[in-house]
């Protein structure tokens, strides 16, 4: 999986896990940010594979951090497109640089051209770092794009799943894992699987409140169970939301995957 399409996953989860309403009351024309904190394996520790992307967006409106818990659905998957947000809305300049602070160690990121947006990174392959470090996000802004904005939050921790195997026809998975430190994580959980193809085409898709414990319903679990190509993917994800001036907003997203992606 390449970085940008990480990215776009990392965006997507806001939406899905923390169940932004993304619909419109007004087209008016307002500063949308994102920053994204993605854990990536690294030798026997982890790297912070941290981006930026500004826009000037309309029709968004506002987004929700209300979540739906202990909720699943069947849905067709395809893996994550290279198409952004950047293919739809202008980017706009946030500034010179971000000052982006994990735990004790503080790094910049820098804007650079990515396809057709711009996106502020680092320029080493991911920051050190330990899931679940706070974090200090301080955004300097310019004077006719995205406004100034400085934020703290918490990274994703680090999540371990019990193995579920494979049920019974007809019996629910009953998921254990490490609970996170607070209430304010979800834990997404996508079972994919091929249905009349060897590619997988299909997924049940869950998201439980962060406390350790889970059922994804028999009705849901059987046709990934019967499936000869199937897989999963479990992800914990953080997210802050705060207003901007202009009407817009800044997304803080912090994730954690299993399996966990290896740096570049």
């Amino acid at each position: 999986m390449t970085i940008r399409r990480i990215v776009q996953l990392s965006v997507v989860l806001l939406a899905a896990a923390a169940g932004a309403c993304l619909s419109s009351t007004a087209p008016k024309s307002s500063p949308y940010g994102y920053l994204t904190v993605v854990a990536q394996k690294a030798g026997t520790g982890y790297v912070a594979s941290t981006i930026g992307s500004f826009f000037d967006a309309s029709g968004l409106g506002a987004p929700s951090v209300i979540t739906p818990w202990d909720s699943c659905r069947a849905q067709n998957y395809a893996p994550a497109s290279n198409v952004g947000f950047g293919e739809v809305f202008p980017s706009v300049s946030a500034g010179a640089f971000i000052q982006v602070r994990l735990g004790a160690r503080t790094d910049s990121i820098f804007p650079v051209v990515v396809g057709t947006e711009t996106q502020y990174r680092a320029r080493t392959n991911g920051i050190p770092y330990t899931p679940g470090d706070s974090v200090s996000i301080v955004v300097p802004g310019t004077a006719s794009d995205y406004p100034a904005v400085s934020l703290r939050a918490k990274t994703a921790e680090a999540v371990v799943m019990q193995d579920f195997g494979v049920p019974a026809a007809g019996s629910n998975i009953d998921l254990q894992w490490t609970a996170a430190q607070d209430q304010n994580a979800t834990l997404v959980v996508a079972l994919r699987f091929a249905i009349a193809s060897d590619a997988l085409n299909a997924q049940v898709y869950c998201q439980f409140k962060d406390d350790g414990t889970g059922t994804v319903p028999a009705r849901y679990a059987s046709e990934w169970a019967a499936a000869t190509n199937r897989t999963w993917v479990v992800t914990r994800v953080r997210s802050t939301v705060m207003s901007v001036p202009k009407g817009g907003y800044f997304n803080f997203i912090s994730t954690f995957d299993l399996p966990t992606p290896a740096a570049p």
